[in-house]
């Protein structure tokens, strides 16, 4: 029987025996923890827990090296965040840090375990992004692909020609989805925030409630995009459930209530108590289910492509929809180049973008 990588990574973050594991399983092992983000966090528990530990040592020891090069390399990240972070302070600019490398400096026992590859970075508008991104073109940060007019980020890549290299996600509302975009404002996330001590005196991040709901979209974005429930976005809900108390799960009932965020927080709980056992407070879940029939976003469309570019849509003021779908059918060649290969020739990128927006629209069509 074919091993279910995925299930045993579950097993072995919720403190399950995955002692079974063959050694012709290591690499299918090894390769789903480093999609899923978890390589770390796994490390660490077996470490804690060897009774739970697989007898291969092959396995342990490329879960042990694996980790060595992450924690290696966060270092460096957040020590180049920090150097990003104290210049922007410097010159005026109001940053609150978001996900991985906020996560890691404070949910996390440790930061090393929490994985991540960039920055991503949260200003209050379009032209705080603007003037952002000119600072950092001068710490060696040039600006990359373009998304189009109404996008809400900016890709900032480092010009370093040395490894490892870091790139800089700049946001100006919390996510780069229409349906999402102005369900939490900056001043309230500013005024909420938290400091983030590790990643420089001046450096915050978001309070417990908000980086949930923040993790609660960002899942519903990575689900309905093909990337897939990750299970170090899901580990991190699984924290942050653990850090709140009654009076904090009120705030999140209330705020979802008014954003309109019911169905999205409520199948995020759902998730992380299923998968990896989360406690999570009965009523809460209750609360939110009854709030969620009353709303406009369906929670067991939430993974479908199809009905949330329409939510996406439907979230965008009349004068800008053409204009938005004319950027999701044709995008700019960077972003072109980005997303289906720079290897590929401008026509071939263009058929490339075609065919996968034709796949993500035949269910759809289908109803």
């Amino acid at each position: 029987m074919r091993l279910d990588a995925r299930k045993c990574l579950i097993d072995a973050l919720i403190g399950r025996q995955c002692n079974t594991i063959e050694s012709e399983d290591a690499a299918a092992v090894l390769g789903t923890a480093q999609r899923e983000g978890v390589v770390a966090l796994i490390e660490k528990q077996w470490a804690s827990h060897p009774e739970n530990a697989p007898t291969s040592s092959p396995l342990r020891m490329a879960f042990a090296e694996a980790t060595r090069r992450q924690a290696a390399c966060l270092l460096w990240i957040r020590a180049e965040a920090q150097r990003l972070l104290t210049e922007l302070h410097a010159q005026g600019v109001q940053v609150l840090v978001l996900k991985g490398v906020a996560l890691g400096d404070w949910l996390y026992p440790e930061t090393y375990l929490r994985a991540s590859n960039d920055l991503d970075v949260l200003v209050a508008t379009a032209e705080d992004a603007q003037r952002t991104s000119e600072i950092l073109a001068g710490l060696g940060y040039a600006a990359g692909y373009v998304q189009g007019r109404h996008a809400y980020e900016r890709l900032c890549e480092s010009t370093s020609t040395t490894s490892p290299r870091l790139e800089v996600d700049l946001h100006w509302r919390l996510l780069n989805a229409p349906v999402f975009a102005r369900a939490l404002v900056f001043h309230e996330l500013w005024e909420g925030s938290i400091p983030l001590s590790g990643l420089g005196s001046q450096a915050r991040g978001l309070n417990p409630v908000h980086a949930l709901l923040h993790a609660a979209m960002n899942r519903v974005v990575n689900l309905y995009t093909g990337v897939g429930d990750l299970l170090k976005c899901l580990y991190d809900i699984h924290l942050l459930i653990e850090q709140l108390n009654a009076e904090d799960w009120a705030h999140v009932v209330e705020l979802c209530s008014r954003a309109g965020l019911c169905g999205v927080v409520h199948s995020a709980l759902e998730a992380a108590r299923k998968e990896l056992c989360t406690d999570v407070p009965s009523e809460t879940l209750h609360a939110l289910e009854q709030r969620a029939c009353l709303e406009k976003l369906k929670p067991a469309m939430l993974s479908d492509w199809c009905y949330m570019q329409r939510q996406s849509l439907h979230a965008l003021p009349w004068k800008v929809r053409p204009t938005w779908l004319w950027e999701r059918l044709f995008p700019d060649p960077s972003y072109l180049q980005h997303s289906e290969g720079a290897e590929k020739s401008p026509a071939r990128q263009r058929l490339s973008r075609i065919k996968r927006l034709w796949r993500r629209m035949k269910p759809g069509l289908r109803e």
